[in-house]
């Protein structure tokens, strides 16, 4: 990612006093893009984007609609604490102060847990479980050079909590803690960063120059196409001479490399540059990062980034409802929507199924048929049991012209 990210100073398991998460921590960029990673305990080339970064030790931070992404490399297994405050307003302010915990356990696993900071009550602040984390959350540990990799995605389950869209400020830290550290108690302070959480970003653009991207964000399925605009506002005597474009990491080899003279600014200011790249069959799904290299000269003159998506031919949100625990048996009706990501009309099938003790009630089988890029509502009617409580998987297994895939939403009773 952008070289200036790198150099920045880290919290690595300092204690300030009693408070192991009292010292201040800095970031150079506080624009985190949104970026996927795969979680397969390996550090791949542009594959994370560096949070802070002290001598061995390094964070990493990155998101998506629903979801926040944390790597780490240590030097031993460590304890992962992610604090997030969700309002922007303040550690210890509000009831909306995330926690979570990322422990190593045995062999490759990691044990996630989540808790939300209450600090509306008089008496002081009280922490509240929230288990279903641990449930849509997914982690792995891994080894990269002599390092203990943990990567880890901390998966909204159903609870409307994390953020869904960009331009969201949030407050940040991540600390690197050793093995056995207690739970805190909930009237410590921590000091957090405001982040902004971002589809496009710049760095080292000459002065006066401003990069306006366009159609950021889009989605694209693998064997089609899709345009973005690297727009920019600034003057002709810049001298930038050439403009390369490519997507970062896991996309690189599935799309196009273009190198093309960069245009002259016309009378409002403003040139325009679209990367119109194929999507190779067989991509691997999530957000990426397109990248534009501006050169001069005598050398790059700065860097443009924006995020998009290569995607499934069908994207399956669930719905989020509150649900309670109840005394007796219930059926409620759940609704998700289906959107497609395609070009093209689908037509197929999705099956909807749940895990024990809930039960679909009515049929599991839904017929697709979509236009370009249409969407549409369904809904199921589901059996939960008395007494009921916790997080669940919902499984979409989509059948499209033969391919098989499945989708995993989720939904909380409490």
């Amino acid at each position: 990612m952008i070289a200036s990210l790198i150099a920045m100073s880290a919290l690595v398991g300092a204690t300030q006093g009693e408070n192991p998460y009292g010292k201040p921590l800095a970031v150079a960029e506080s624009r985190r893009i949104a970026l996927t990673p795969k979680l397969d305990g390996v550090a791949s080339a542009e594959e994370w984007d560096a949070l802070t970064a002290e001598g061995t030790v390094s964070t990493f931070f990155q998101w998506e609609p629903g979801k926040f992404h944390v790597g780490t490399l240590t030097a031993a297994p460590a304890v992962v604490v992610v604090s997030v405050d969700l309002g922007n307003n303040g550690w210890l302010i509000g009831d909306d102060n995330l926690e979570v915990r990322l422990e190593p356990g045995p062999g490759s696993n990691v044990v996630a847990s989540a808790r939300m900071l209450d600090g509306t009550n008089p008496a002081g602040p009280v922490w509240r479980p929230l288990p279903g984390f641990s449930v849509a959350s997914e982690a792995k540990l891994g080894r990269a050079e002599s390092m203990e990799l943990l990567e880890a995605t901390i998966h909204d389950p159903g609870l409307g909590i994390l953020p869904t869209d960009d331009r969201r400020k949030v407050g940040l830290r991540v600390d690197i803690l050793p093995l056995n550290t207690p739970p805190s108690e909930p009237y410590l302070p921590r000091p957090v960063v405001p982040i902004e959480l971002v589809m496009a970003r710049d760095a080292g653009l000459p002065e006066k120059m401003v990069f306006r991207p366009g159609n950021y964000g889009r989605a694209v399925v693998p064997e089609q196409t899709i345009k973005l605009r690297f727009g920019f506002e600034g003057t002709n005597d810049l001298g930038i001479q050439k403009l390369n474009l490519r997507s970062e990491g896991e996309a690189r080899d599935a799309t196009n490399l273009v190198e093309v003279p960069f245009p002259r600014f016309d009378n409002k200011g403003r040139a325009f540059v679209d990367y119109e790249t194929a999507v190779a069959a067989g991509a691997s799904v999530g957000y990426r990062v397109a990248r534009g290299t501006l050169n001069v000269k005598d050398g790059v003159a700065g860097v443009a980034q924006m995020s998009y998506r290569i995607a499934p031919d069908v994207d399956i949100e669930v719905i989020n409802e509150i649900r309670r625990t109840d005394a007796v048996d219930r059926t409620y009706k759940q609704a998700f929507r289906v959107r497609s990501n395609s070009g093209k009309g689908l037509v197929g099938q999705i099956s909807v199924s749940v895990p024990g003790p809930l039960r679909i009630i009515n049929s599991p089988d839904r017929r697709l048929n979509l236009t370009s890029r249409g969407q549409a509502r369904e809904v199921f009617e589901i059996y939960v049991p008395a007494s009921t409580s916790g997080t669940f998987p919902v499984y979409f297994d989509v059948t499209i012209g033969g391919n098989k895939t499945r989708q995993t939403g989720f939904v909380t009773i409490r």
